[in-house]
């Protein structure tokens, strides 16, 4: 797995938690400028939504057109599909959510061990010299904040690096992001799949923010089973 460290001149399009909500994930990319700006997801893709396998294929596709401009991070639930399907590890995650993943697999009669060997290859972060981009974010309290179980599982609060870090994985029932001015970091996770909001944030070529993009969730995307009716 490598760890992608770029600079150019492009704009950011960052976007949250999608958790195979297709049809949002569509809707908020209508939004973004492939010849301007560099697309990155901050990780799960997967789990919880109707629209798993869809989602990751789209993802794929996306990152097959534009190589050169997209990427995507890992999340833990990627992380999840990883250590069940590929490790083959014993994993309280297939008795919570990952028998409905699983299931969405078997009912498109699509294997889950392609999607889960793209996932094994999927950076850790995103970084250059003004922007940085992971799941859960650099702990301020982890030995190694740029340890894997670190990066994509911790909710603790953020470590400063003088740039401006965006991650998800901690969903903002508020339906707004967190923004710590103190450590130049947000949260964009607003809660996307309980039924609040997608969000993407733009910024520019040096990490400053342009704009700020949340839409409501498509109803056709909500699984009952997670949504909160917020």
């Amino acid at each position: 797995m490598m760890n992608l460290t770029w600079r150019d001149t492009m704009n950011y399009f960052i976007v949250g938690d999608v958790h195979g909500c297709l049809n949002t994930f569509i809707e908020i990319l209508k939004r973004w400028d492939p010849e301007t700006q560099r697309l990155i997801q901050v990780g799960d893709l997967v789990d919880r939504g109707r629209f798993i396998v869809e989602t990751v294929a789209y993802a794929r596709q996306l990152e097959a057109r534009y190589p050169d401009r997209v990427t995507f991070v890992l999340g833990n639930h990627e992380d999840e599909v990883i250590s069940l399907v590929l490790s083959k590890d014993s994993n309280p995650w297939f008795h919570s959510m990952g028998g409905e993943t699983m299931n969405q697999y078997r009912k498109a009669g699509k294997r889950i061990e392609e999607d889960a060997t793209w996932f094994a290859n999927l950076p850790l972060y995103y970084e250059d010299d003004f922007v940085f981009v992971s799941h859960a974010g650099l702990s301020d309290v982890a030995e190694d904040p740029f340890e894997r179980e670190s990066l994509i599982w911790h909710r603790s609060p953020i470590k400063d690096i003088h740039k401006t870090q965006v991650y998800g994985h901690t969903p903002r029932f508020e339906l707004t992001p967190l923004r710590d001015p103190l450590t130049h970091s947000i949260d964009i996770d607003t809660a996307c799949v309980y039924g609040g909001k997608l969000s993407a944030i733009v910024l520019d070529d040096k990490g400053q923010e342009i704009d700020f993009i949340s839409i409501k969730v498509d109803k056709r995307d909500i699984n009952v089973s997670y949504f909160t009716g917020i």
